[in-house]
């Protein structure tokens, strides 16, 4: 636990666009009382009605980083590889900084992104409303976090 008495809750969202996912995870991010929860929104989403702008709109810390919607191609494989990368970096900072009691990681593909290392050290909620992934992706997503 952190040295706070309210529970540090990372919420994570590599979406770089809008949609009924994002926001639903926003109104969870929102419902949460704030004397007992202390939330920071890592986010794809940036521009007019961004999960960062409301974000910024209701007080609630955040930061954006940029990532891309991959496709199934290698084109898409070469853009997760370079996006997570990129993200490593911040996301170790934030962790370092924030000292999180819990992340939340909205869909798969913000799950994709989290390293192998902190996993095993602070809790993660994995939220997905569609959970419609083929038996070879969630033997994947089951070995990498030991679920």
């Amino acid at each position: 636990m952190s040295q706070s008495t309210s529970q540090r809750i990372l919420f994570l969202d590599s979406s770089p666009f809008v949609g009924g996912a994002q926001e639903s995870f926003f109104s969870l991010l929102c419902s949460l009382p704030s004397l007992d929860f202390e939330p920071f929104l890592l986010s794809a989403s940036i521009g007019t009605d961004s999960l960062i702008e409301r974000a910024e709109h209701y007080g609630i810390a955040c930061q954006s980083f940029a990532c891309r919607h991959w496709s199934l191609s290698p084109l898409g494989f070469l853009q997760y590889l370079q996006d997570t990368f990129r993200f490593r970096k911040l996301y170790r900072q934030v962790i370092r900084d924030f000292q999180p009691d819990l992340i939340h990681v909205n869909c798969l593909r913000s799950l994709l992104l989290l390293p192998h290392f902190n996993t095993d050290k602070i809790p993660v909620v994995f939220h997905d409303r569609d959970l419609s992934y083929s038996s070879f992706l969630r033997r994947l997503i089951s070995k990498r976090f030991n679920l």
